[in-house]
């Protein structure tokens, strides 16, 4: 599954991996060292969660993983 952000994308692999891949400003694409990425990188901080569904806003993006735990990351300077 393909998910679009603003300036940046996401999928997650049948087997629950995630990927992200565009402007990373604000930590959004779930990488601290990085602000660009041209090609999808794994979001090795879930790499132990089988995520299940993926939603991308604007500055941040949130997943849920098989047994229903909400992950987020991000701007996150509203809350």
């Amino acid at each position: 599954r393909i998910e679009a952000g603003y300036s940046y994308s996401g999928a997650v692999t049948t087997d629950g991996v995630i990927y992200t891949w565009g402007n990373g400003s604000f930590g959004r694409l779930g990488y601290v060292d990085i602000l660009k990425q041209t090609v999808p990188r794994q979001v090795i901080e879930l790499k132990s969660h089988k995520i299940v569904k993926l939603a991308l806003g604007y500055y941040h993006a949130a997943a849920i993983n098989d047994l229903g735990v909400l992950f987020s990351w991000g701007r996150g300077n509203s809350g």
